[in-house]
């Protein structure tokens, strides 16, 4: 059995960038910082952040583009995929990032932003 599925819940690290030059469709990029807690060997209590890049197309993107700020916590679904290219000086390099088949915005918390909290996750499909 194989299996590629994904579902992180992190914050927007900047604001998605919304593009549609090369496709027929647009897409946005979205950067998650999905932290994690843990206990280290010596049995304190630890934290780090991944920095994720996530691939949205069409209306999920347009919405992402329109509704997500830098800070916004979101729910991302998908699968990964890895991305070969070359870079400016000439290497080849990969990237691995989540393909998103499903995005849910979630509520700030009161008082960001100054918006009241909505009443649940939005779920934005294609």
């Amino acid at each position: 059995m194989q299996l590629n599925s994904v579902a992180l819940i992190g914050r927007l690290v900047r604001d998605p960038d919304l593009h549609s030059e090369g496709t027929s469709k647009p897409w946005a990029v979205i950067r998650l910082a999905v932290p994690r807690t843990y206990v280290g060997g010596e049995g304190r209590k630890r934290e780090s952040v991944a920095f994720i890049d996530a691939i949205t197309w069409g209306r999920r993107a347009e919405a992402a583009a329109k509704w997500l700020t830098k800070g916004r916590l979101v729910l991302v679904r998908g699968y990964l995929e890895t991305r070969s290219f070359v870079r400016r000086d000439g290497e080849r390099a990969e990237v691995l990032r989540i393909q998103v088949e499903d995005l849910q915005f979630f509520p700030d918390a009161p008082g960001m932003a100054g918006e009241a909290p909505e009443p649940e996750p939005e779920e934005v499909g294609d």
